[in-house]
């Protein structure tokens, strides 16, 4: 359930384009004809099923390259017999080589429109048996919407709700995202590797490095004793290489940071995965030794993971996964 609530983050983020929130309110309340469900449960059902969408997938496409390997093998075969073929002429091998290739390629379409085909029905198919379990969930999280009188009442509601959820201002994707992400976090148990919390994305991919934080709210922030946090640990926790070329950089700074605030940020990443954010407070400027202002900063993390393929030599990808980590420097600032 927490999980299916960080996807409704992405999906009900508010940014400071309220009206955009028109094209999303009709999927609220409109059912599926064919799960019997609100559009907006098969919508995020497309979601949070994507790990195991990804592994059919994955499943479908290795068998597809199995199958036209074996069919370029046979193609080859087969322009050989025509050519070594001694009792046809010169005129003939052109024309049976040139039906060949027609039907070669006739072939290797049929293969490709098969994958695709295969890849949206297991695609819908998952998707509409997790809409029919998250469905009762999700008009239950709604029906405060539902029972709204017009449009203008709704996305009141929603605005009430979202700028609620972790005592942050909403004012851009970025730091709505990491305020449900955060709020979510402190509520749920340990989950991931070795008891670690997963930030950014959490689909099992190639192109994905998993990546996990050492605490359940990862945010830099003032204690329940008024001191500010300067550190804070995540770890990749991966299929990696055994050298994996590391890298992490600080991507953005989110609405309304400081520009003098922004050398207070340190970070590094250790040959063992571990990644290290640190806030430092060495000034005489007390706006700076003791900040007071709620933002986001938003790092990419990269490493060289294993491509592990069926029947082929296993293969390396550059791997990559994002997390933003919220300031809530002035929602926690202590009482003086």
């Amino acid at each position: 359930m927490f999980g299916l609530i960080k996807q409704l983050a992405k999906l009900i983020t508010i940014a400071k384009n309220i009206p955009a929130l028109l094209l999303l309110l009709p999927k609220l309340l409109k059912e599926n004809n064919e799960t019997k469900t609100l559009e907006i449960s098969v919508d995020i059902a497309k979601v949070v099923s994507l790990p195991q969408i990804a592994k059919y997938v994955g499943d479908i496409q290795d068998r597809a390259q199995d199958s036209i390997g074996s069919e370029n093998e046979f193609h080859e075969y087969l322009l050989e017999q025509i050519e070594n073929n001694e009792d046809l002429s010169t005129s003939e091998k052109t024309l049976e080589t040139r039906n060949e290739v027609s039907r070669h390629t006739d072939k290797l379409q049929k293969i490709s429109s098969d994958t695709l085909s295969s890849i949206e029905e297991v695609t819908e198919d998952v998707a509409q048996q997790r809409a029919v379990q998250i469905d009762p969930a999700i008009r239950t999280a709604l029906a405060p919407l539902t029972m709204a009188v017009g449009i203008p009442e709704g996305i009141q509601w929603l605005t009430r709700i979202v700028s609620g959820l972790g005592n942050i201002p909403v004012v851009d994707a970025a730091t709505a995202e990491a305020a449900f992400n955060s709020d979510i976090n402190s509520a749920e148990s340990a989950e991931g590797a070795d008891g670690g919390y997963p930030v950014g994305s959490t689909i099992v991919d190639k192109e994905v490095l998993l990546t996990f934080s050492r605490t359940e709210d990862p945010a830099f922030e003032y204690d329940d004793n008024g001191v500010a946090v300067s550190k804070l640990t995540f770890f990749v926790k991966d299929d990696v290489k055994e050298n994996p070329k590391y890298n992490l950089t600080l991507k953005s700074y989110g609405v309304n940071f400081p520009s003098n605030q922004k050398d207070r940020i340190t970070y590094n990443i250790k040959d063992d995965g571990q990644i290290n954010v640190f806030w430092r407070y060495a000034s005489i400027d007390t706006n700076i030794s003791q900040p007071r202002f709620d933002s986001s900063i938003t790092f990419s993390v990269g490493a060289d993971k294993i491509n592990r393929r069926r029947f082929r030599p296993d293969g390396t990808t550059r791997a990559r996964n994002t997390f933003v980590i919220p300031i809530r420097f002035a929602s926690t600032y202590p009482e003086q």
